[in-house]
Parts: structure tokens; sequence; C-alpha cells
């Protein structure tokens, strides 16, 4: 079969609203590694939850992961030995390094990161996601969702309160039930999954999957013929002509030859509990290595900026609805005062 080959593209936008842009994404075709993050927080904060959760990603998959396996092991069973497992320790680290940049200060105290990410070896993709960033296949022109949200929204579908149209206008839709960052430890959620020639994998922010129907992610990825670059673009303008009202990220990757699986994929979703994992002060530990170690620089990789937010706490957050919003209010206020103050002297006036 040869040697696998995977194609890769990202592309993110501010959308229409927006002042910041708190989305990131990770595109590493040398590691064959792809994620998406949405941060959360207001203004820096989330910016630098996302773009930290990712640096630290990288720089794990970059850095032989092999010689952290020990020390980050954990007792759940099922997954592949390879990426699966570097993916999941790769998450939770980045959780514990968001968890600590925002112990920091007050104003960055609260702000986390939603995250898919996917790895690639041969025969196989390894996926693992926490919060409402979702991951997508498009094989033989059908379109299949590879993640659930953990969202009040999602688990209310689940129960079988809400229908998949009553949710994209529930008024509490971008309520998430888990991030990265918010707590000490998390779980994760991770999947592995057998791929083949031709599929076309999509990582996206729900300022992406919460405005397009998938049936038209379905037809712009179709449409796209396998042009990475195109599905991006196209993706991103089809969101925005629905009011952008969110930050819009895509990772995608195209399988053109999966190479020989050396195990099989099991298929069921698997929790890793944060019980099941090494105790917070290891991964400290692992941490202070990774954030000491040089930013590797390749000519094939699309790299999340480093950032050193320890020397400079963010803004005070606001909530994830954004600064559009607020400016909004303060429009509204400023042309009832005005209004207000025309009527009264139109009184005064008449007196």
């Amino acid at each position: 079969m040869g040697a696998m080959k995977i194609e890769f593209y990202g592309e993110t936008d501010l959308g229409q609203v927006r002042d910041i842009n708190e989305d990131s994404f990770l595109v590493v075709p040398a590691a064959q590694l792809m994620g998406v993050c949405d941060g959360m927080g207001g203004h820096a904060a989330g910016e630098v939850a996302s773009r930290e959760a990712l640096r630290i990603i990288t720089t794990y998959f970059a850095a032989d992961p092999e010689r952290f396996a020990a020390q980050l092991g954990y007792r759940t069973e099922g997954l592949h030995p390879g990426g699966a497992r570097h993916l999941v320790r790769s998450v939770r680290l980045a959780n514990r390094r968001v968890y600590n940049l925002a112990q920091q200060s007050e104003s960055s105290r609260g702000m986390g990161t939603t995250l898919v990410a996917a790895c690639f070896e041969d025969g196989l993709i390894s996926i693992c996601h926490v919060g409402d960033s979702r991951a997508y296949r498009l094989r033989k022109g059908k379109l299949e969702r590879l993640t659930i949200d953990h969202s009040l929204v999602a688990e209310l579908v689940a129960r079988n309160e809400l229908t998949e149209e009553q949710s994209r206008h529930f008024a509490e839709r971008n309520v998430i039930t888990r991030a990265l960052g918010t707590r000490a430890g998390v779980d994760v959620d991770a999947r592995v999954e057998s791929t083949a020639a031709g599929d076309i994998y999509l990582l996206c922010s729900d300022g992406l999957c919460g405005f397009v129907e998938d049936q038209n992610i379905e037809r712009i990825l179709k449409d796209a013929k396998g042009d990475l670059a195109s599905a991006a673009r196209n993706l991103i303008r089809a969101a925005n002509e629905m009011g952008g009202e969110d930050n819009i990220t895509a990772a995608l990757a195209r399988v053109d030859n999966p190479g020989s699986p050396k195990a099989t994929a099991p298929r069921d979703v698997i929790t890793v509990a944060d019980s099941d994992g090494a105790p917070g002060e290891v991964g400290d530990a692992v941490l202070g290595e990774l954030v000491a170690l040089p930013p590797k620089d390749d000519d094939d990789t699309q790299k999340i900026p480093k950032l050193d937010p320890a020397s400079s706490s963010p803004p005070a957050a606001d909530n994830k609805s954004g600064s559009g919003r607020s400016r909004w209010m303060l429009w509204l206020l400023v042309m009832a005062a005005v209004t207000v103050f025309v009527y009264l002297g139109g009184m005064n006036l008449l007196r």
C-alpha cells in the first residue's frame, strides 16, 4: 500500500462581530497532527487559553513523547498504544497549563478553551475532544460527525428533551459542560477510526458548525473536490454569510494514502477520566520541561505563535458573547439618552 500520505490545511477568521479572534488552530504535517481550540473568558484571556493549549500539544509531540509515557501513563485500556495515548496525554497537559495560568491573577481566572485534535498513523486517525468544537469525516460523499458536543444542548437532545431543529434556536446553545483549563483535571473523550484513501477530515470551532448546517458542510466539502484551501475558504464564507457572529476556524486533512494499519480501530468512544491519570504534580513537572524547550521551526508546519502569558496577565474576562454585544448595548443606551434629552428639550420649548 505504500507509505501514509496526508495533506493538511487550516484557516481561521475573525467573523463579523468579534474584536478579537479567540480561536486557534494547529497543522503540523511532520507529526501528522492537527487541532482547533475555541477560547473563552473574553478578550486576551480566551486567546491565551486557546493558543497555549495548542502550543503545549505541538511541543509535546515534537519532544519525543515516549520519554514522558511512563510518567503520564493511565489505566484506561482500549486505545491504540501510539497516537491516541500520546494525544490524550498532551491534551491533559494542555488542560493543566491553561488551568495554572488562569490561577495567576483574578483577571484571568475562569479562562478556558474547547479543543478538538487529531493525529494520524498508518491506517488510523485518533481524535480527542473536550467541549463543542467538532470533528467530521467526509467519505465517499457522505458526511459523518465523529464527536458529540460537551454542551447543555447536546445533553438535552440526547435525552429527547429537544429536537435537532429546536436545538439550533435554543437560547442557551452556547453553554458548554466541559472545557480545558476550568478545572485542575479534565475528562477527555477519545476515539480511534480506520482511514481510507480519499477521506476528508474537518476539525472546526462552533463559529462554523454552529451556523452552517451539516448538509451544507457536506455540500461544500464535496464541491471542493479535495482542494482543502478552497474548502476552508468556502466554509468560512458560508459562516460569515450566516452572520459571522463568532470566530470561525477550520482545519482539514485529506488522506491520499492511508498506509497499512498496525492495529484494529476500536471505534467506540472512550472517556479517559481525570482520575485515570498521573497526579497533577507530575503533569506540572513535565510542563516545566515542555515550556522550557525552544520552539521547533519546520518549513511545513503552521505553528501557534509562542506566548508568555505568565509575564503579563490577560485583561479582565467577560462572557463568550464577545465585546460586539457590549458595544451594541452601549450604543442603545446612548441613543436612548439622546432621545430623552431631545424630548425634554422639545417639551421645554412648548412651554
